[in-house]
């Protein structure tokens, strides 16, 4: 049985900087199939937009090995209006709506900027799922 998740680029960003970290050992998930990806197109944009920011130093063949990767491993879904207007940041909406319409958790790095309703969860809180 795999665990489906919707992933915060915080994650992504934090795996690819320390893959022994905790966001690192859930993209082994995925690889194990242990974790299906939710993922939808304006996620897909934002995993490329910021994988790309000059900070991180990531090469493009990074950038575009991993997104792909993860698009490959994925469940495709849409992010339905969840009526909830807890974010400044529109992008944190989209994650989250994508998460609670696939019934999906939301691993993020930033659990304070969503609803304590049990679908968003740190990757320490995820991990202890396995």
């Amino acid at each position: 049985m795999s665990i489906k998740a919707v992933l915060d680029t915080n994650v992504v960003v934090s795996a690819l900087l320390n893959p022994a970290g905790p966001p690192g050992q859930i993209l082994e998930f995925v690889k194990q199939g242990s974790l299906t990806p939710v993922i939808s197109a304006a996620v897909e944009i934002q995993y490329r937009k910021v994988l790309c920011r000059a900070k991180f130093g990531f090469s493009q063949t990074l950038v575009d090995g991993t997104v792909t990767y993860l698009v490959a491993k994925a469940i495709r879904a849409v992010p339905l209006p969840q009526g909830l207007d807890f974010s400044k940041d529109p992008d944190d909406e989209v994650f989250y709506n994508l998460a609670a319409s696939a019934q999906a958790y939301l691993v993020t790095g930033n659990r304070r900027h969503f609803p304590d309703d049990g679908i968003a969860v740190t990757p320490q809180e995820l991990l202890k799922l396995f």
